[in-house]
């Protein structure tokens, strides 16, 4: 008998599923989960279709394939035991690779993902292309197959995703910057970076940021052209900010002020899409304009609202010490005083001692969740004043009570968000629901 075996039954464990089903493949579906997360929507669509809670390595190792979910680590001895006895073991982006017609532009980073892969596509759309985004941002990749083909597809991929792609073989492709991420499941920097540089086997041009050591240290990339970009004055050819001007080749394109996103972060993402928008043929103009008129996605250091002199700011997607870093001195550059930043959760194995760096930018820190008094610790030592929160709505009046005039406060928690909430779009939502309660106080 020939079938394949779906690991992990989530939004990916579906959408493996579906296209399964369409290519008329058998297989099952195992978790380890005994009530995994899209189970009963399973159960509807696929009544025939047996479901394991727990691994069988008997049928693992009789399978021909195991397609593995990101969330799934490919060091489950069972995975790896079947692995050394030959069978295939895949992701849902290798599927679409091999299926797929359209060109393709991979992005990838330790933060920004969603952001430049939300960018692109609207330039792509602005220069009258049709684009399909997906991958792990909105639709699962294998559902793009069914829809009306595009002129070029934008994926976001996470380093999970990647581990089990062999060859992206894309036309463009970056990784916006390495910091440590998911430490829980690598072990180490290199670990995490070398799963991230497999976006750029078989490239056309990679996009890399050149002020990032752990994502210049990825070259060299045989038989690709590399294109660079950063905050700092560009060579020839390469993309950067001269003065308060972004530029290419020497031209000064628009002035830093002109896009709707605040923080020099931002003006990276910026850079980066320009760089793979202009990799595949698209329009200075039309990006552009695109620049001008992006105002950013929820969660990412998007502001709530300004009420008696202090800026509320929600930055939930911080998931980690890097986007944490980048958000307050984003946040800081444009407000007059300083933050309180509300930071905790589920640390995933994350050394936080880097967040010191951010002290000078600091008025007070709120840490709320499982980690947070770990993070506190840190900044007690330092002299910088700590106060805990045991929920949300105490982090919000807290915060309120230490801001000034001037001030912004600040929710980007370094951490993830399960040991509180279901997901990070979960605990944004909460934060801006306390905070405009709050404000009717």
């Amino acid at each position: 008998m020939s079938f394949d075996v779906i690991i992990g039954l989530g939004q990916t464990g579906i959408s493996c599923a579906r296209f399964l089903q369409r290519c008329g493949r058998d297989f099952i579906v195992m978790d380890s989960r005994p009530n995994p997360p899209a189970l009963s929507a399973f159960q509807k669509d696929f009544s025939h279709a047996p479901v394991y809670h727990g691994f069988d390595i008997e049928l693992l190792t009789k399978a021909d394939r195991l397609i593995v979910s990101p969330g799934v680590s490919l060091q489950h001895p069972e995975i790896q035991l079947a692995r050394a006895q030959g069978v295939t073991v895949l992701g849902d982006i290798a599927l679409f690779v091999e299926h797929n017609t359209a060109p393709v532009i991979a992005i990838s980073g330790s933060n920004g993902k969603s952001t430049v892969t939300t960018l692109l596509g609207e330039m792509i759309t602005q220069a009258g292309f049709r684009c399909h985004l997906g991958g792990n941002i909105g639709i699962p990749a294998l559902d793009l197959l069914t829809q009306e083909k595009a002129d070029f597809v934008v994926l976001e991929l996470s380093s999970f995703q990647l581990e089990t792609t062999d060859a992206l073989n894309a036309e463009a492709a970056t990784v916006l910057n390495l910091s440590a991420d998911h430490m829980d499941r690598y072990t180490g920097l290199d670990d995490y970076g070398a799963a991230k540089k497999k976006i750029f086997r078989g490239v056309s041009t990679a996009v890399l940021n050149r002020q990032d050591k752990g994502v210049v240290s990825m070259l060299p990339l045989s038989d690709a052209a590399v294109v660079t970009f950063g905050l700092d004055a560009p060579d020839t050819g390469q993309w950067g900010v001269v003065g308060d001007r972004i530029t290419y080749e020497g031209s000064h394109l628009m002035a830093i002020n002109e896009l709707k996103l605040p923080g020099l972060h931002h003006v990276e993402n910026a850079l980066a899409a320009l760089a793979l928008g202009h990799a595949i043929g698209l329009p200075h103009q039309a990006m552009l304009t695109t620049l001008k008129k992006f105002s950013g996605l929820s969660h990412r250091t998007q502001q709530v609202m300004e009420w008696q002199g202090v800026c509320w700011i929600n930055d939930s997607k911080g998931t980690n010490v890097g986007a944490t870093l980048a958000a307050v001195r984003g946040v800081d550059s444009t407000i007059r005083g300083k933050v309180v930043l509300i930071a905790g959760g589920e640390g995933k194995g994350a050394n936080f001692s880097p967040l010191l760096r951010l002290i000078e930018n600091l008025r007070a820190v709120v840490v709320i969740g499982r980690d947070g008094p770990t993070i506190g610790e840190l900044f007690v030592r330092e002299g910088v004043n700590v106060i805990p929160a045991s929920t949300m709505t105490e982090a919000v009046l807290v915060a309120a009570r230490l801001a000034n005039q001037g001030d912004a406060v600040l929710l980007s928690p370094a951490c993830a968000s399960f040991d509180w909430y279901r997901n990070f779009s979960e605990r944004g939502d909460h934060f801006i629901e306390q905070v405009l309660a709050y404000a009717k106080t």
